[in-house]
């Protein structure tokens, strides 16, 4: 297993637990520490590819990961009228990114 930091969400650890654990001790233990950690500052953000201001203009499959990966074109930062969007990775994300809905 890889020794790294993520975030994970403590109502699915302790959906996983209720599920993973026949020991009623064991289970309230580990539920404890679930309680006991602490929370970090973060906060969910929407990736270009999901926001109302990207145009797509390319995707592909990676080859070496297998992941559909696209760019385009931000234009939430056309700061002039005719001045060219920023191509972006579909990726990335902002601070002004605002979720489309299912319709694109």
């Amino acid at each position: 297993m890889a020794n790294k930091e993520r975030l994970v969400s403590v109502p699915a650890a302790r959906a996983h637990v209720e599920a993973a654990v026949a020991d009623p001790i064991l289970k309230a233990s580990i539920n404890n520490v679930l309680d006991e950690l602490p929370a970090v500052d973060a906060v969910e953000v929407v990736r270009c590819k999901d926001c109302q201001s990207f145009k797509e203009q390319h995707s592909w499959v990676n080859g070496y990961t297998g992941k559909i990966e696209c760019c385009g074109y931000c234009n939430h930062w056309d700061y002039e009228p005719g001045s060219s969007p920023n191509q972006v990775d579909g990726d990335d994300f902002c601070s002004y990114g605002e979720r489309r809905d299912n319709n694109g």
